[in-house]
């Protein structure tokens, strides 16, 4: 829980940016525009550098997330930010019906570095466990006379679609926005016996992903009883 004065280094325009994002967030009495999809403090934030974030009011925060599971590169990284600013005056976007240059190029890296023959690309993690649904009974379709299921283990997590949440064994989850997609048995993590006495003429994959991570709070360098995670 650190606040320092000097943590976010400005960038060029840092300034102007963060006097419009001021101008823009006070034209608004209230939060009400945004659905509510979970409980978030009072802050708004408008720049980060690193590991650190800076709000409306110009307050540091030390930044325990930093991507949400979805990297730990920091905010801002230069070379991200030069090569995004490069490709958008370039080409943002075309049809996925066409081919893009960057597209290839890096679908070349990933096979020649995983050793995977084809990427799937996708706009988040949950899509791309869409994807692997899909690629499972097509193949059970096609290869294994109809086969649908695909076998998950229990506490793990795929994400927030339907079908994700329907393959995910969260506890919490279990009776929300039923009924679910069929077709996910679950088991205990690490127990080999109780995925081989799951399969049946039925299965058409078992799914898992290795990397597992919680998602935490950002905390503020001034801990105020309000805070969950300072109060913990």
């Amino acid at each position: 829980m650190i606040r320092s004065q000097q943590a976010v280094p400005s960038a060029p325009g840092a300034q102007d940016s963060a006097l419009a994002a001021q101008d823009s967030f006070d034209s608004f009495d209230s939060f009400d525009a945004l659905m509510e999809i979970t409980s978030r403090p009072g802050v708004v934030f408008v720049e980060g550098r690193g590991s650190w974030l800076r709000d409306q009011d110009g307050k540091d925060y030390l930044d325990f997330v930093q991507g949400w599971a979805v990297n730990c590169l920091g905010h801002c990284p230069e070379p991200i930010t030069k090569a995004i600013a490069a490709q958008a005056a370039r080409l943002l976007n075309c049809s996925p019906s066409f081919y893009s240059e960057p597209m290839i190029h890096l679908a070349n890296l990933i096979a020649r570095h995983s050793g995977l023959h084809r990427t799937f690309f996708a706009n988040s993690g949950a899509e791309a466990i869409e994807g692997a649904i899909k690629l499972a009974r097509k193949w059970g379709q096609r290869y294994r006379g109809g086969a649908y299921e695909i076998i998950t283990m229990d506490h793990g997590f795929h994400g927030r679609t339907l079908a994700a949440m329907s393959a995910s064994g969260k506890p919490q989850w279990e009776h929300l926005f039923e009924p679910k997609v069929p077709g996910f048995p679950k088991v205990q993590l690490n127990h080999i016996a109780q995925v081989e006495r799951a399969i049946t003429a039925n299965t058409a994959a078992v799914m898992l992903e290795r990397s597992r991570s919680r998602e935490r709070p950002v905390c503020s360098s001034r801990p105020t009883r309000s805070c969950e995670t300072c109060a913990r």
